[in-house]
């Protein structure tokens, strides 16, 4: 009985095993490149073993198995073989090396052929997971470093039968006035149940690169679900860039796409929102700099200031204020609502310089404001 469960679980396909294979280390899931997604094969199939490779390298070099693996992956059908990427016989978190040294190299040499990693099974009785995208501060200057922090939530009590095993997608966001070859990706590794992939503009582990602007991020758990409570994945540490060069202030944010999400009997399970928040980027010396007629029409006074700030913008209705201080620190400030003309009482505030950032339709000024005691 439990023979047979075992041979269903894995797809056991015992007539392919005398038949050889031809593989690329860190093409877990053969479909002819190696990058994040190939980290789902190996959560779902780590601890199996099989065959050894013989003269085994993680070299991007068609390596020759003489005999399959006796197992197969339960839904998409690749050969356990394949997710051997180090070849010593045993799928482990070893094998997740070959997937950074070769990350985003291509090949159509394999055999049995490389194909896409479609998996038509879906578990749709299993919660969808939340992705939130968010920052640890409100506004960053030139040169500052601050943090994308990427946390995963479920709703409460999932049983973990109904989880998943684990995550696979992209970040993208736009690296004009960011350091993009100092970003850098810190998983989470406590307390040490997921295994991850990442890979920067100039990282992947300590070797390949990605495009500029992306960031390929996997995690998964070793061969069950590890993913069925609210938990954060890792953070992603960016530093601005010497000068704002587009605007007086930039709307910086992160966008997650080609989401794969598996469990542990390589489902496919539905992804769910994606919360992203926004992070302000502004050079202090050059946020009073007008761009547009709209943004020369806006006046703040008294400036400076010990008491009441009058905010006026004659030419298209103020949306929201937010103020910051020196550090890019947001501070509760109060006002009516729409209008072209307001107020914001500064008497509360210590002595010092103060960034205003006025929203409008047509875009966003900032407005440095000293509050003089």
């Amino acid at each position: 009985m439990y023979r047979f469960i075992f041979l269903l679980l894995f797809g056991c396909s015992l007539h392919l095993a005398a038949q050889p294979i031809i593989m690329f280390p860190g093409d877990a899931n053969n479909d002819g490149v190696a990058n994040q997604y190939d980290l789902l094969p190996i959560g779902v199939a780590y601890g199996q073993e099989g065959f050894p490779r013989p003269a085994a390298t993680t070299d991007w070099l068609p390596q020759f198995l003489p005999q399959q693996w006796p197992l197969s992956l339960p839904v998409s059908g690749v050969n356990l073989g394949f997710c051997d990427s180090d070849g010593n016989g045993l799928i482990d978190s070893f094998d997740i090396d070959a997937i950074a040294l070769n990350f985003d190299s291509v090949q159509s040499g394999a055999q049995p052929p490389p194909m896409p990693y479609l998996l038509p099974d879906t578990c749709f009785s299993c919660p969808k997971p939340i992705l939130r995208i968010g920052f640890d501060r409100d506004t960053a200057m030139v040169s500052d470093t601050f943090y994308a922090v990427l946390t995963l939530f479920y709703p409460p009590n999932v049983p973990p039968i109904q989880g998943a095993l684990g995550i696979a997608f992209n970040l993208k966001y736009d690296p004009e006035n960011v350091k993009d070859s100092l970003t850098r990706v810190f998983p989470d590794t406590l307390p040490g149940d997921l295994m991850f992939v990442t890979a920067t503009n100039t990282l992947a582990k300590s070797w390949r690169a990605v495009p500029s602007g992306s960031i390929g991020f996997g995690a998964a758990g070793r061969g069950m679900n590890a993913l069925f409570f609210p938990r954060p994945l890792g953070v992603v540490q960016i530093i601005v860039d010497e000068a704002i060069i587009r605007s007086t202030a930039v709307d910086f944010w992160m966008e997650a796409a080609d989401f794969l999400i598996v469990n542990h009997q390589e489902q496919v399970v539905c992804p769910g929102l994606v919360l992203m928040d926004t992070i302000v980027l502004f050079d202090p010396v050059d946020a009073v700099t007008e761009a547009g007629s709209w943004q020369k029409s806006i006046t703040v006074f008294p400036n400076p200031t010990g008491g009441w700030l009058t905010v006026q913008s004659p030419d298209v209705p103020i949306e929201r204020l937010e103020m910051f201080d020196a550090g890019g620190r947001r501070l509760p400030v109060g006002w009516p609502g729409a209008a072209s003309s307001t107020k914001l009482d500064t008497s509360g505030l210590a002595g010092g310089v103060y960034f205003l950032k006025i929203f409008t339709a047509d875009g966003v000024a900032v407005r440095k404001v000293l509050v003089g005691k």
